[in-house]
């Protein structure tokens, strides 16, 4: 009983800290822009501000 609630308490832990960290990495990903030349961008009319008063997509 001992063995399999160290592992529980092992692989908890070991989750949150993955969590954390991949949630702070997830962030930093999203603050970059994307290049309005690269062709997807392009076809999907991607700007970095919109061109509509008040209206922002980053909330």
């Amino acid at each position: 009983m001992t063995n399999s609630r160290r592992r529980f308490l092992k692989l908890t832990a070991g989750g949150v800290v993955g969590l954390s960290i991949g949630g702070t990495s997830l962030k930093a990903m999203a603050a970059e822009h994307v290049d309005p030349e690269d062709p997807q961008a392009k076809a999907l009319q991607y700007v970095h501000k919109s061109t509509k008063d008040g209206q922002q997509c980053a909330g």
